[in-house]
């Protein structure tokens, strides 16, 4: 697959925004437009998760996601700013762990139905998440007390996974139709339906999640709403396919390396402005 693709654009685009949402929260909380462009980063990370479709155990990545708690631990235990709650990293973790779960329960289904692998879609596997997905909205108010965006940091991966899942179940239907009764037989249209369906769901649920924390003015929302509007299409189009997109050798690579080291830039600024924070905040006391 050539690279920099639509993959990797979005990767940079949430790195970016993240990093004005974290410099924002720091050091400019009175610049609420930072952290309203920042809103876009965190639906990007998840999906993306999700959508990669590798969910291996990672324990470098549990050591990481310890190395970032801890100036958050700091701040809030001794000069209380910010919360207690674990970072986005333990998110990541929660959710590839549930969707590797889930993972396993389709291979297993294909595994089963041989060559009608493909009527999954109909099977009870959607059922299941949909229930996964109530269940999480319910319990959603308890656990943002204890992980950053709380239920989102499953829901988000499960929608990446769902786009990328049907896309692919799609593909292999216009490639052994004869004989074949599913979903598609009625056309594509059906399950990108549904895919729409949820993901307008997801997508307000997080609306409304995001107006209770920041109390955004009516102009902000609405640039909000259309930015989330406009996430949705562009994971639909990265569901149809992973476009090879160049700007040139120089952008190109240096899209290339931020997508790359994504995790290493999000540990090293948040560990970089949270010493900085640590330090200005000590000097205060003293």
């Amino acid at each position: 697959m050539k690279r920099p693709n639509l993959y990797d654009r979005l990767k940079v685009l949430a790195i970016l925004t993240m990093i004005m949402d974290h410099f924002g929260y720091i050091f400019f909380p009175e610049m609420i437009w930072l952290r309203l462009v920042g809103r876009i980063a965190f639906p990007i990370f998840l999906f993306l998760v999700g959508f990669n479709l590798s969910y291996k155990r990672r324990w470098d990545l549990l050591l990481r996601a310890i190395m970032v708690q801890i100036p958050v631990l700091i701040l809030a235990g001794y000069f209380h700013f910010g919360t207690y709650a674990l970072n986005i990293l333990f998110g990541i973790i929660i959710g590839r762990a549930v969707l590797k779960g889930v993972e396993g329960r389709r291979s297993k289904i294909e595994g089963q139905k041989k060559g009608l692998s493909t009527l999954w879609t109909l099977g009870p596997l959607p059922l299941r998440c949909m229930l996964l997905t109530i269940v999480l909205l319910c319990v959603h108010p308890w656990l943002k007390g204890f992980i950053d965006y709380g239920s989102f940091v499953i829901l988000f991966p499960l929608m990446g996974w769902l786009f990328k899942v049907v896309e692919g179940q799609r593909s292999k239907v216009e490639g052994q139709k004869k004989g074949l009764w599913t979903l598609w037989t009625l056309g594509p249209l059906p399950l990108r339906c549904m895919l729409l369906t949820y993901g307008v769901l997801i997508f307000a649920c997080l609306f409304g999640f995001t107006q209770t924390i920041f109390g955004f003015s009516s102009l902000q929302l609405t640039i909000l709403g259309g930015f989330f509007i406009i996430l949705l299409c562009i994971f639909f189009v990265l569901g149809q396919g992973n476009h090879f997109l160049p700007l040139g050798k120089k952008i190109d690579a240096g899209v290339l390396f931020i997508s790359k080291n994504a995790l290493l830039i999000y540990i090293f600024h948040l560990l970089v402005l949270g010493v900085i924070k640590i330090f200005l905040m000590w000097r205060q006391s003293v």
